[in-house]
C-alpha cells in the first residue's frame, strides 16, 4: 500500500514493506505531498514489480522489487489481491478525477 502524508504527516513510501510500516524504514521520504487548500496531480503506476508515483508530472518515490516483500494489514485487505484500491485514514480531501488506464 502507498501511502502519502503518513505516520506522523509526512510519510511517503510503502506500508508493510518487509513487514515494516513506513515510518520504520530507513529510507522513508519525510515530505508533504497533499498540503492544504492545494491542487495536486497525482499520477501512480503500478506493475507486477514496480510502484512509481508522480507529483505534478514529477517523479517522487519509485519502488522496484519482489512483490512478495509487499502485504497488507488484514483490515486494509480487499477481496481480490489483485485488484487496486484507493482508501483514505484520518484525511479530509476531494478527488477531482480519477483515471484508470492499462498499458
Amino acid at each position: 500500500m502507498l501511502v502519502l502524508d503518513s505516520h506522523p504527516g509526512d510519510s511517503v513510501g510503502l506500508h508493510l514493506l518487509d513487514g515494516k510500516q513506513v515510518h520504520e524504514q530507513p529510507t522513508v521520504q519525510h515530505k508533504v505531498l497533499l498540503p492544504l487548500d492545494a491542487t495536486v496531480r497525482l499520477e501512480v503506476r503500478v506493475t507486477p514489480d514496480t510502484v512509481e508515483l508522480f507529483v505534478d508530472e514529477k517523479p517522487t518515490f519509485q519502488w522496484k522489487g519482489d512483490p512478495k516483500q509487499l502485504s497488507l494489514q488484514p483490515e486494509w485487505e480487499v477481496p481480490h489481491k489483485d485488484w487496486l484500491f484507493l482508501a483514505s485514514h484520518f484525511s479530509d480531501f476531494q478527488i477531482t478525477m480519477l483515471t484508470l488506464s492499462f498499458p
